[in-house]
């Protein structure tokens, strides 16, 4: 797998690295994860966006045109794989506050997948764990992904595959690393941002691919017994894409919506050019 540092081509056991850095020290960063199909990365420009964002809620200072270069070289020679571009905090004085004077580190790695990644089905849990819908972290990408660890972990001790959190109003916001959208009577509904959400890019790609069809969407809280009713579930990230959600719980949920789900990932397939690896 290679990594780089800093825009450098690094071997990742010989990398040198400041242990002071306060992304190690504090989870003080950002990063993005981005499909990567025939040495092209997947929704480019909002990935780029989205990180550049990230980047600057933090104040990191890092040039887009980097970001862009390194998602470019990172890509290269990768017909189906991933990319990952971390910007840490850097090293500055001990403490908690920003340091102006800090240097982020961008570390860029690149792996090959499979394409059975795609599309898995799945089943999902209630973790006891709350989504804080009023945190600065629920809407970026931070170097902070304990709930999320503490939470799939729990879930696949008992035999499910992930976790659906609730937020602190108990309304559903999403899974340990994906969007939720549930369907009923035809409709696409989602949790809103404000419901403490990470705006995904495939949520993002999925609110518009239906839009283009005229199928109904609604972005409003859902609660948990709502979710026990709905027609179909299913979950959106860059890598897996569609996952259908198959259990809640115990609970066999009846899929009753095929053929609008085939549609979709039809839809998503069609713009990242899947039929290669069929």
């Amino acid at each position: 797998m290679p990594i780089w540092l800093n825009g450098v081509l690094a071997n990742n056991a010989g990398a040198e690295f400041n242990l002071n850095d306060k992304g190690l020290l504090l989870g003080y960063g950002v990063f993005d994860t981005a499909l990567v199909i025939a040495d092209k990365v997947a929704y480019r420009e909002a990935h780029l966006e989205k990180l550049t964002k990230s980047c600057a809620a933090l104040s990191l200072p890092v040039a887009s045109s980097f970001l862009s270069e390194m998602m470019e070289e990172a890509a290269k020679d990768l017909p189906l794989g991933v990319i990952r571009i971390t910007v840490t905090g850097g090293v500055g004085p001990r403490g908690m506050a920003f340091s102006p004077e800090a240097k982020p580190n961008v570390i860029v790695s690149a792996s090959p997948i499979a394409a059975t990644i795609f599309c898995p089905e799945i089943r999902l849990v209630l973790t006891p764990l709350r989504r804080n819908e009023s945190s600065f972290t629920a809407r970026i990408k931070t170097l902070n992904y304990l709930d999320a660890i503490m939470a799939v972990t729990e879930a696949r001790q008992k035999s499910f595959d992930d976790a659906l959190f609730l937020n602190t109003a108990g309304h559903v916001a999403c899974s340990s690393t994906a969007n939720l959208f549930m369907i009923r009577d035809g409709c696409l509904i989602t949790p809103p941002v404000s419901d403490g959400i990470l705006a995904g890019i495939m949520r993002a790609n999925i609110l518009r691919l239906a839009k283009s069809r005229d199928i109904p969407v609604e972005e409003r809280s859902i609660g948990y017994e709502e979710l026990l009713e709905a027609d179909d579930i299913f979950l959106t990230n860059s890598l897996r894409l569609i996952t259908q959600v198959t259990h809640l719980g115990e609970v066999a949920l009846p899929r009753r919506s095929a053929a609008l789900l085939a549609l979709l990932k039809s839809m998503v397939f069609d713009e990242i050019n899947y039929s290669r690896f069929q």
